[in-house]
């Protein structure tokens, strides 16, 4: 994080962080003037005056006590401003890596592309994201990627991948337009600043004590219900509970899903789709069938990790394995995983359903990972989950 900006004509600008990389306070010397902005939660102070109150919805200038409103769009871009009786007070359009055109007008406030705050002093136009700055000139930040492992593949100063139109970088760390299970739980982390000022994070603390870590590692999206799913474990009178939590998706895309309101109005894009990441969870959402299943002649069946595709016959597993490998996916893998009544060893003709459903899916998605996945789901998955019987014999008597 730069801490000094010095320009050619004696200006500067200053920068103090806590130790979490959290801007406190930014001084810029302009010519013979300067001016020290102190940022204390939701309140901003200029040269030890509250001027500014940050809200949900935009802002309150404390200097004559008005509101103050953005109209946003889908990428939190703040396109508007308008004042607490509509009156248009500042109007932006911005270039797609988020540099600002000749027809923005009404400059009255600083947080632009992505709601981020844009510092223009002495001509410095850098965007502040949290972990890195970003100059929408250049298209790229100032220093590497925090999570550069992560992006082997990436440049390590590129913006999104290149690809801003579809993609989103809420603090400078990481992007997303994927159905990658590590980089869709990441989006949960972009549900911040709407349980309070901009500068809070929504903590799921407070969802029945769930931990962060707990919540984004079970997250999964259905394309079928357009719902995104959690769950969590608590313990009630002394017995370990698994809790389910879903979320409507306001908006679905090809590719992509988002949540509007309060918890995801600034970050809400989540491209992709999840097979399974907690499999258990498909019990309490998909499954009816298998609801019922899980009690029989008044005892309740055994709960196991199940292979769609099995992984351990000599006969069928191979088939299987070289029709995965088409898609670069292992039969051991989430999307082919799920917990399931155990009904005892699966007879061949199950075997063999599931194969010509594999050949099926991947005749018709002609070498497309995601089609692939969305058809082993209908002409496999759906199928044993509506009858659980087809695991056993019976099912096929």
């Amino acid at each position: 994080m730069p801490c000094r900006v010095e320009f050619e004509n004696g200006n500067s600008i200053s920068y103090l962080y806590d130790a979490n990389g959290t801007k406190l306070r930014a001084t810029h010397v302009i010519g013979k003037d300067t001016t020290v902005t102190d940022y204390c939660g939701n309140v901003i102070y200029e040269n030890g005056v509250p001027s500014t109150l940050l809200t949900q919805y935009g802002y309150i200038s404390l200097s004559d006590n008005k509101y103050h409103y953005f109209l946003q769009d889908h990428q939190g871009n703040t396109r508007v401003v308008v004042d607490e009786d509509g009156k248009v007070e500042e109007v932006n359009d911005y270039y797609p890596f988020g540099g600002l055109m000749a027809s923005s007008s009404g400059d009255v406030q600083p947080y632009k592309y992505n709601g981020k705050e844009l510092d223009r002093k002495g001509g410095l136009d850098w965007y502040d994201y949290g972990a890195r700055w970003y100059d929408a000139a250049l298209g790229r930040w100032h220093v590497v990627d925090p999570l550069a492992e992560e992006y082997s593949s990436e440049t390590l100063y590129g913006y999104c991948g290149n690809n801003p139109i579809n993609c989103i970088d809420p603090f400078g760390m990481d992007y997303w337009s994927t159905s990658d299970p590590s980089e869709i739980s990441r989006f949960m982390s972009a549900l911040r600043f709407g349980n309070g000022s901009i500068f809070e994070s929504f903590n799921f603390d407070t969802w029945n004590h769930a931990t962060d870590n707990e919540f984004t590692g079970h997250l999964t999206f259905n394309d079928e219900t357009n719902t995104f799913y959690s769950s969590y474990g608590i313990v009630e009178d002394g017995v370990p509970t698994r809790v389910g939590v879903s979320v409507k998706a306001s908006n679905v895309w090809e590719g992509g899903a988002s949540i509007d309101g309060g918890r995801g109005r600034w970050y809400r894009k989540a491209s992709g789709s999840l097979n399974n990441v907690y499999p258990e969870f498909e019990i309490l959402t998909f499954a009816r069938g298998i609801a019922n299943l899980l009690y029989k002649g008044g005892q309740k069946l055994p709960i196991q990790i199940h292979h769609f595709a099995t992984n351990k016959n000599s006969k069928y597993t191979r088939k299987m394995e070289d029709i995965a490998q088409i898609y670069g996916l292992k039969l051991d893998e989430a999307w082919n995983k799920m917990a399931l009544p155990h009904l005892g060893r699966h007879p061949n003709a199950y075997h063999e359903f599931v194969l010509r459903g594999m050949k099926q899916a991947s005749m018709e998605a002609g070498g497309n990972p995601k089609k692939f996945l969305k058809l082993y789901n209908k002409y496999v998955k759906q199928k044993v989950i509506n009858n659980p019987n087809l695991l056993n014999k019976s099912g096929w008597k």
